[in-house]
């Protein structure tokens, strides 16, 4: 019952649904900035992005934002510049799969890919399982596994041609 209570409460300081789940992606985007607990901190907050002030202080303007800018639950925020930090001149809302085919070039280059793709092999052939081996790549080539899995199955060059 005290679950339901929350949840009533979160939508109602909230107009619909869909502000709601905006303030969750915020909530997100906090965690992996600041949240040292967080699974994905390394790649975000321990590499120094942070949220700018007026989201971080603001929720509502987050949520305004969002709504004039084009957001719709299927889509992902997107840093135009992954050095910067997540603020209004430096995001955006586009698709998962395009925001997946935006791998910097220059840190994935063939040989670095080669190297990986030797690795999985290597893994492999000692009996490490699918999703195993692409936890293990995921912490040497300091990435997520989904950015893993996205290098080694949907990069230009497939895995299966690696095979």
């Amino acid at each position: 019952m005290s679950n339901i209570k929350k949840t009533t409460r979160t939508y109602n300081k909230w107009n619909s649904k869909l502000e709601a789940t905006i303030a969750r992606r915020l909530n997100y985007i906090k965690r992996r900035c600041y949240s040292e607990k967080y699974h994905g901190f390394k790649y975000y907050g321990g590499k120094g992005i942070k949220v700018c002030d007026e989201w971080l202080n603001d929720t509502r303007s987050f949520v305004n934002w969002a709504l004039a800018n084009g957001f719709k639950p299927e889509l992902t925020i997107d840093r135009e510049n992954h050095d910067d930090n997540y603020c209004p001149e430096n995001c955006r809302w586009i698709t998962q799969s395009k925001n997946s085919s935006r791998i910097d070039n220059k840190k994935y280059s063939d040989k670095y890919l080669k190297s990986l793709r030797s690795y999985y092999k290597q893994l492999k052939s000692l009996g490490y399982s699918q999703e195993e081996s692409l936890k293990i790549l995921s912490d040497t080539a300091k990435c997520t596994v989904y950015m893993a899995r996205q290098l080694l199955f949907n990069h230009k060059r497939r895995l299966s041609s690696w095979e």
